[in-house]
């Protein structure tokens, strides 16, 4: 196994446990999501995954979904957790619904989250009861399949993602500035946001007169880390 190859590295396996679905989380689904316990075993920390999948200012609704699919998917990694710790994958794009290779994406799929709306979601994640957050993104892939030459057509599984990416980073993009530019400027005021939530959730852990947490989300015991 991996960890008999690198038995000094800590090992996680992304995305577990995991509802599969958004909104069902019924007793089935649970169960279902818990009974890899041979995996959980061996795991030396916990990557959920809790991305955005809507845009709050569309439906007042979909904060309140999104909110729920964060604690939900935290308090359901706590019971195989143990005492390891557990670092969510979060992204500053939408995650978009469904199976991306047979029907068109639609927005917000891809698109950068606004700004307080990422920074609530990341304080979510830290608020459920974690030990930090993991940030990922595909960006540097999306911007090497829009640049593919020829570009992937009708039948191709990269097709209907093809189509959607073009369309946002054409949006995103200033014009005259180059994608590496371009990049580096998103990715470091996204840095500079997340390290700001991170910052604010671990003076709110030790100041005693500081915001009042959930009461669904336990203090943590350790600050708020970030790992990119």
């Amino acid at each position: 196994t991996a960890k008999a190859v690198r038995p000094n590295t800590k090992w996680s396996m992304w995305g577990w446990p995991h509802w599969g679905s958004y909104l069902d989380r019924s007793e089935e689904r649970k169960k279902n999501a818990l009974a890899p316990t041979e995996l959980f075993a061996v795991l030396d920390w916990f990557s959920p995954w809790v991305y955005d999948w809507h845009k709050n200012e569309d439906s007042p609704k979909h904060r309140d979904w999104d909110r729920a699919w964060v604690y939900d998917t935290i308090e359901l990694t706590k019971e195989v957790s143990g005492d390891r710790p557990i670092f969510p994958y979060i992204c500053h794009r939408f995650c978009p619904p469904g199976d991306k290779s047979k029907k068109p994406i639609d927005p917000p799929g891809f698109a950068l989250i606004p700004d307080e709306e990422l920074k609530e979601h990341v304080a979510w994640a830290l608020q459920a009861g974690t030990d930090g957050v993991v940030w990922w993104g595909g960006d540097n892939f999306h911007i090497r399949l829009i640049q593919k030459n020829p570009p992937p057509q009708p039948g191709d599984f990269r097709y209907f993602k093809y189509l959607r990416l073009k369309d946002v980073y054409r949006n995103e993009r200033p014009e005259g500035m180059s994608y590496v530019d371009y990049l580096d400027s998103i990715h470091r005021d996204i840095l500079g946001m997340l390290s700001e939530v991170a910052s604010a959730e671990g003076r709110n852990d030790s100041e005693p007169d500081g915001p009042q947490r959930n009461s669904l989300a336990p203090p943590r015991t350790r600050p708020a880390r970030l790992h990119q």
